[in-house]
């Protein structure tokens, strides 16, 4: 769209020409220039992944969200991700434990966008549960009445439920957990960013 292109093009050069400082700097730049000029680098690199989450909500509204389908192991892809997240779920000291089937769940979707769901799944959880707590990421193969699929689908479905001892949800803000950038209003996730 037109606007995700306004914001994208001054992000892009901001990206293009911080990158480029640092990489022709030569040893120019003092320590607290170089600390600088890597913020710089990593709130670009934030505002992007905003501004693309941004956009797949107003396409996924608009009805407009084109998917890349493919099959491939579900089981391996949250495998995967557990992998990613459990360096800074220890480093937190959370207890955090991933249940997988005995037999590979194999699904029919985007992995892009299936992978970004997980991975905002399993950054909420360790934004929000304090030091000590737990996380706990559990992926079932369900059974389901075969007239519930269309043509030659396998009568198999694939959940993943994932659980945290974390701060939880007001019983007020329940109503409006699926809003279009709705953020809990609550005094111990202030700190915490991001776009609802």
């Amino acid at each position: 769209t037109g606007m995700s292109h306004e914001l994208r093009t001054p992000l892009t050069v901001l990206k293009v020409y911080s990158d480029l400082l640092r990489r022709t700097a030569d040893g120019h730049l003092q320590d607290p220039q170089t600390t600088y000029l890597d913020k710089i680098i990593k709130a670009s690199h934030e505002l992007a992944q905003h501004i693309q989450k941004m956009i797949s909500i107003s396409e996924i509204q608009a009805g407009t969200l084109s998917l890349k389908k493919e099959i491939f192991s579900f089981t391996a892809l949250v495998q995967k991700l557990a992998d990613i997240w459990q360096p800074q779920m220890e480093k937190k000291k959370l207890s955090f434990e991933v249940i997988l089937p005995d037999a590979e769940a194999k699904v029919f979707g985007d992995t892009g966008r299936l992978q970004w769901a997980i991975d905002n799944l399993l950054s909420n959880a360790w934004s929000y549960t304090p030091e000590g707590g737990s996380v706990l990421a559990v992926v079932k193969l369900v059974e389901v009445d075969e007239s519930e699929w269309a043509g030659d689908m396998q009568n198999t479905a694939v959940s993943l439920e994932i659980a945290d001892t974390g701060i939880g949800i007001a019983q007020a803000d329940l109503p409006y957990i699926f809003d279009r950038f709705f953020r809990a209003k609550n005094d111990i996730n202030f700190s915490e960013r991001g776009i609802g």
